[in-house]
C-alpha cells in the first residue's frame, strides 16, 4: 500500500469521475431547458447533494488501499449506482422522478461509507475518527433518500435540511479525531473536478454553435467563449492549486482534517458551481450572439464569474490570511456591469466578462512580481 504523503489519484478514480461528468452536464441542461433564473437555485441545491457524494469518495480514496481488489470492486459498484444518480439529476426536484435520484444516491453513499469503514479495518485509529463522522452523515444521507418521497413543494426544504446535517457531519468530524490526509491526492482530485467543470464550458460553446452559420459574429462568440474557459483555467491552475496544496501540506496531522474540509470539501463547491453557471451563460450567449443576453444568461454570467472568483478569495483567505483584492474588485465590477447594461448584445457581454477576468489575472500577476501580493504558503 502507498504511503499517505505520496498518494496520487488512480485510474479507477478517474473512471468514477466520468459519472460526475455526466452529472455536471445534467445540471447545466437542467438550467438551460428551464430557462429561468429560479432554476439556478434548484440546480445549486441538487448539485450540492451530488457534490457531497463526490467528496465522500474523495475522502474514501484518500484513506483506503486502492490496490485492494475488494475496494476496487466497491468503487466500481458505486460507479454503477452513481450513474443512476446522475441520470436522475433532472428529476431530482420533480414530482414523479425524484426517487430515481434519491434512492440511487443513498445506495452510492452507503457503498462509500462501507468502504470507508471496512477499508480501514487495519487502522483502528482512523476508524475511531470515523465514529465522529458517521452519527450525522448517515441521517443526512437518509434525509436525501426521504426527499424523493415527500410532496414536491416540500422537497427542496428536505434537501436543504439534509445538506445542513451533512455539513454538520463534516464539522463534527474534527472534534478529537485524527484523519490521515494525503495533501497531494486532495489537490489532484479537486483539480481534476475543476477540469471536468471547465470541460463543460467548452462543451457548452460547442453545442450552442454547432448548428449556427460560420459568420464573423458567431466565430467571435466562439473565440470569446473558449478564451473565457482558458482564463478560468489560468485563474485556478497558474498558482492557486499548488499554493492551496502547500498550505494543506504545511499543517500538522491534527490540523489537516479541518483544512482539507474547509479548503476543498466546502471551499471548492462554489468554485465548481461558479464554472457551471458560467457554462450556462456561454451556451446562451453563443446561441444568440447578436441579441441582448437573456436574463437567465446575464444572471449566470454575473453569478458564475463572481462565485468562482470570490470562492478562490475565500479559500486563499482561510488558508493564508491574504485578501486577493483584484478578484473582489473584478467580481463587483462584473455584477455592476450586468445590472447597469442589461441590453448589451450577448457577444459584447461575454467579451466584457472575459476582458475583465484577464485584466484581473494580469494585475494580480504584476503585483505578485512587484512583491505586493504574497502567494506563498504561510506557516502551520
Amino acid at each position: 500500500m502507498d504511503t499517505v504523503e505520496d498518494r496520487k489519484a488512480t485510474f479507477l478514480e478517474l473512471f468514477f469521475d466520468l459519472v460526475f461528468v455526466y452529472a455536471i452536464t445534467q445540471i447545466v441542461a437542467y438550467v438551460v431547458h428551464r430557462h429561468e433564473v429560479s432554476a439556478y437555485g434548484g440546480a445549486a441545491l441538487v448539485f450540492a447533494v451530488v457534490w457531497w457524494a463526490w467528496s465522500q469518495f474523495t475522502w474514501v480514496a484518500n484513506a483506503i488501499d486502492m490496490d485492494n481488489r475488494w475496494n476496487r470492486v466497491g468503487i466500481l459498484a458505486a460507479t454503477a449506482t452513481a450513474f443512476f444518480m446522475a441520470r436522475g439529476v433532472p428529476d431530482a426536484l420533480d414530482a414523479d422522478g425524484a426517487p430515481w435520484f434519491t434512492v440511487s444516491y443513498v445506495l452510492t453513499m452507503a457503498i462509500g461509507l462501507a468502504l470507508y469503514w471496512f477499508g480501514l479495518r487495519a487502522d483502528r485509529g482512523h476508524q475511531r475518527a470515523l465514529l465522529t463522522y458517521f452519527p450525522l452523515v448517515v441521517p443526512g444521507t437518509l434525509l436525501v433518500g426521504a426527499a424523493g418521497f415527500v410532496d414536491e413543494g416540500a422537497r427542496p426544504f428536505v434537501y436543504l435540511a439534509a445538506l445542513v446535517v451533512l455539513a454538520m457531519s463534516g464539522i463534527a468530524a474534527e472534534r478529537g479525531a485524527v484523519f490521515r490526509i494525503a495533501p497531494g491526492h486532495f489537490a489532484e482530485r479537486h483539480g481534476l473536478i475543476v477540469i471536468i467543470a471547465l470541460g463543460e464550458t467548452l462543451i457548452a460553446v460547442g453545442v450552442a454553435s454547432q448548428a449556427l452559420p460560420r459568420t464573423g459574429l458567431v466565430v467571435t462568440a466562439i473565440v470569446l467563449g473558449v478564451t473565457g474557459s482558458l482564463a478560468l483555467w489560468w485563474a485556478y491552475f497558474d498558482w492557486f492549486v499548488e499554493t492551496t496544496e502547500e498550505w494543506l501540506r504545511s499543517r500538522s496531522r491534527v490540523k489537516r482534517m479541518s483544512f482539507a474540509r474547509d479548503l476543498y470539501t466546502f471551499g471548492h463547491y462554489p468554485i465548481v458551481y461558479g464554472i457551471v453557471a458560467f457554462a450556462v451563460a456561454l451556451e446562451e450567449a453563443v446561441a444568440h450572439p447578436d441579441e441582448a443576453l437573456a436574463t437567465v444568461g446575464r444572471f449566470g454570467l454575473a453569478t458564475g464569474f463572481s462565485l468562482f472568483l470570490l470562492a478562490t478569495v475565500a479559500v486563499h483567505l482561510r488558508a493564508g490570511g491574504v485578501v486577493l483584492v483584484e478578484r473582489i474588485v473584478g467580481s463587483i465590477l462584473m455584477v455592476v456591469a450586468v445590472v447597469l447594461f442589461p441590453d448589451l448584445d450577448a457577444v459584447v457581454a461575454v467579451g466584457l466578462a472575459v476582458g475583465l477576468l484577464v485584466a484581473v489575472l494580469v494585475i494580480e500577476r504584476i503585483r505578485h512580481h512587484a512583491g505586493a501580493l504574497r502567494l506563498e504558503t504561510s506557516d502551520a
